[in-house]
């Protein structure tokens, strides 16, 4: 298995700083509006509603970001210990290519396809 150049390595790093800024502004967006919600009106029940929702919007972010959160962790540990870009699946190289498309990819494109079809998405409610 070839190495990333340094080059590389400096420019995927970019990329995941890019990862965890986004992921950490959504998170803290995602809790901070829960401090600015309105109590609940006491009737109205499309206020309620509409309220609930948002709350479960922010939720399901925040839920969203701590995953982009951890996968970035993961993905600094394995360029840490020189695994970065090493396919779980077949152990061969991730291209350059779907790194910078996806930086903290754990499988190359045909192990991450294979993985998709035999394995249970997550259901994600869509607003």
């Amino acid at each position: 298995m070839k190495p990333l150049l340094k080059k590389q390595k400096a420019q995927l790093t970019v990329l995941l700083n890019q990862q965890e800024a986004a992921a950490r502004l959504i998170l803290d967006r995602a809790v901070g509006h829960r401090h600015d919600e309105p109590v609940l009106p006491r009737n109205g029940q499309g206020d309620r509603a509409y309220a609930e929702q948002v709350v479960d919007r922010d939720l399901a972010l925040a839920e969203h970001s701590a995953r982009e959160l951890d996968s970035v962790a993961q993905a600094r540990c394995r360029l840490s210990a020189h695994t970065y870009g090493i396919c779980a699946g077949c152990h061969t190289d991730i291209s350059f290519a779907r790194l910078v498309a996806c930086p903290t990819a754990t499988r190359c494109e045909g192990c991450q396809e294979l993985y998709e079809h035999t394995h249970d998405q997550p259901s994600h409610t869509s607003m």
